[in-house]
């Protein structure tokens, strides 16, 4: 064979590559061009026949290339930008929605957090568990205490001991670490948000 028949075979696998690889960004698009072109230059025709024959149909490679080729940003449909006040909003209601509307207010202002795109997901986990933890350790803290002041009498035997508090002291104690741990997780979820913006 001559040099345009040549010419021609490469021509034509290239021109049919070229029409298969439409829509992939163009970058990834003229770096396989140039890579097969490459291949194909300098081979004489029977060579070029086979190396065309071991690269495939150009419909594969431009599938293939699509599969390794992440959505172009422009293709992508963008998301919804997430209004401002909505995360200081999330946070507020962590912060204090326990104390305007007790139980409900820290659940609404937890759930505003998890709909949020403001936050991590660790940083969801971290502001929804450290109360919880803070509750089921209270909760343990009151048995203790129950257990611990039943029976026990004062040293003249008229009471119970003055040294260990009563279930009053730890439901006090509790609603108001309770409320500082709120305060805290609020703050620091009111940080976590503004350091992204």
């Amino acid at each position: 064979m001559t040099e345009s028949t040549l010419a021609d075979v490469a021509g034509r696998y290239l021109a049919a590559l070229d029409q298969a690889l439409a829509g992939l960004p163009g970058e990834v698009r003229t770096g396989i061009l140039t890579g097969v072109r490459e291949e194909l230059e300098g081979l004489s025709a029977a060579d070029a026949a086979v190396r065309i024959r071991d690269l495939g149909d150009p419909e594969f490679i431009a599938a293939d290339a699509r599969s390794d080729t992440p959505q172009s940003v422009s293709a992508a449909p963008t998301p919804a930008r997430e209004a401002r006040w909505y995360p200081v909003v999330a946070a507020l209601l962590v912060m204090v929605g326990g104390i305007v509307l007790p139980v409900l207010g820290t659940v609404a202002g937890l759930v505003m957090v998890w709909f949020s795109t403001a936050w991590t997901r660790t940083e969801k986990w971290v502001a929804t568990l450290i109360p919880v933890a803070v509750v089921v350790l209270l909760g343990a803290t009151g048995v203790v205490v129950a257990v611990a002041s039943t029976g026990q009498a004062g040293p003249a035997g008229d009471g119970p001991s003055p040294l260990i508090p009563g279930p009053v002291d730890v439901v006090t104690l509790g609603i108001v670490l309770l409320v500082v741990v709120q305060v805290g997780v609020g703050i620091w979820l009111l940080v976590r948000a503004a350091k992204r913006g």
